[in-house]
């Protein structure tokens, strides 16, 4: 028998969501850990025997990238304390949206898509 979430006594669901979120931010902060993984590695193979104008577009791109590696890392950290905040700040008969953040994932997509747009053409045009 399978028990839903409204019949759970508050303490359990308390419990239940502080791992969410946990496991929440544990996700949202290996994105920026790939990230900067990747960053690192296009940084390591434009060595100093890489012709100039494409070592200059790897390191754009490897900087682009630890930078949107930064934004997705303080963006989990953030949502972590707050959602953290919010489910210690509820009252037991008040279990609403108090965790719902609708527009951070779209931002950081955004950011995302920016980050990829501008490695395109930095790969694609190389910087003199």
């Amino acid at each position: 028998v399978k028990m839903s979430d409204s019949s759970l006594p508050p303490a359990m669901r308390l419990h239940k969501d502080f791992f969410a979120n946990e496991r929440n931010y544990i996700h949202w902060l290996h994105m920026g850990v790939t990230l900067g993984s990747v960053s690192s590695l296009i940084s390591a193979v434009s060595g100093r025997d890489t012709p100039g104008a494409h070592r200059s577009s790897m390191l754009v791109v490897s900087t682009v990238l630890v930078l949107c590696a930064i934004v997705f890392s303080l963006y989990a950290m953030y949502t972590f304390f707050w959602r953290r905040r919010n489910i210690r700040s509820i009252e037991p008969g008040a279990y609403a949206a108090y965790v719902d953040e609708p527009y951070g994932p779209l931002a950081l997509s955004g950011v995302l898509l920016v980050t990829l747009i501008t490695i395109f053409f930095a790969a694609a045009i190389p910087i003199q």
